[in-house]
């Protein structure tokens, strides 16, 4: 949706009910369809701005590696003015910020931080993503609340039912109980809630019985199942709202996610995974038990 639409849409929500139908019936159709579309019931503007940090909020320090190369020092040091003190303390680590910044920034505290924003968001590749308020509802809505740390428990756990379709073909007790020794106990826990349900979904093989043995790509490769269960999960549903679940992750996990993303739902795979993600997200959340 283009900017300039959210902006009026910010502008027709501060009216009340009854005044919002008045406008809506004068304004053109094309109009009307592209405030339909925003489905969002924000007044928030200032969010939609550059200068906002609200987008800074949930993302993930490593997406900003490459693009805060591009600044000179000086400005590098005022862009992360912008950012969370753990993000700060990760490009630290990184040397892209000193240990000990003795630079002081003689900008007021709010202007500062309005520029920082701004020109993180200059150097930024996407630029017209849509605020988090701002996307149209979802089946999917609460991963938007999710943490990276929920994220990376959320595709752990979906791999189980990639898993449970090998296991159950597995007839030597010795070689499953080898193999959930290699899981986590939240990941041996939901498998077992995985191998009570119908196989709804045909899945490439894992050939676990195999890479178990070797405990390190066994681990990788299952998370990547993960998080591709999660990618299918987002197909269909707009790609600002995928933006924002691949952003909160680390650049890694996340690219794997809009790799395997599509724009259009997956013909059974989809509503399937959407259907096992809001599940694992209940659980995660407290608001569900095994």
């Amino acid at each position: 949706m283009a900017p300039h639409a959210l902006f009026f849409q910010a502008l027709v929500n501060r009216f009340d009910k009854d005044k919002k139908e008045e406008l809506l019936k004068v304004l053109p159709e094309e109009v009307r369809a592209q405030l339909a579309e925003a489905d969002s019931t924000s007044s928030n503007w200032a969010a939609l701005l550059p200068t906002s940090p609200e987008w800074l909020f949930h993302l993930h320090y490593s997406w900003l590696i490459d693009p805060l190369k591009q600044l000179p020092k000086p400005l590098i040091l005022l862009a992360a003015t912008a950012l969370s003190e753990e993000s700060r303390e990760r490009l630290k680590e990184l040397n892209l910020l000193p240990t000990e910044i003795k630079q002081k920034v003689t900008l007021a505290e709010s202007s500062r931080n309005a520029f920082a924003s701004n020109l993180l968001h200059q150097i930024f590749p996407d630029k017209n993503i849509v605020p988090k308020e701002w996307l149209p509802h979802t089946p999917l809505d609460p991963l938007l609340a999710c943490s990276k740390g929920e994220l990376v428990l959320l595709a752990d756990l979906l791999a189980m039912f990639d898993l449970s379709e090998e296991i159950r073909t597995l007839v030597d007790k010795k070689m499953i109980s080898a193999i959930a020794r290699e899981l986590t106990p939240s990941q041996q826990k939901y498998l077992k809630v995985c191998l009570h349900q119908k196989s709804k979904v045909v899945v490439n093989p894992l050939n676990a019985k195999e890479l178990y043995k070797e405990s390190k790509k066994f681990k990788n490769i299952l998370h990547a199942r993960g998080l591709k269960r999660l990618a299918q999960a987002l197909s269909g549903l707009p790609f600002d709202f995928c933006w924002h679940i691949a952003h909160t992750l680390d650049i890694g996990r996340g690219k794997i996610v809009l790799e395997h993303y599509e724009k259009e739902a997956i013909p059974l795979a989809t509503q399937v995974m959407q259907l096992q993600t809001a599940q694992i997200v209940q659980l995660i959340k407290g608001k569900a038990k095994l």
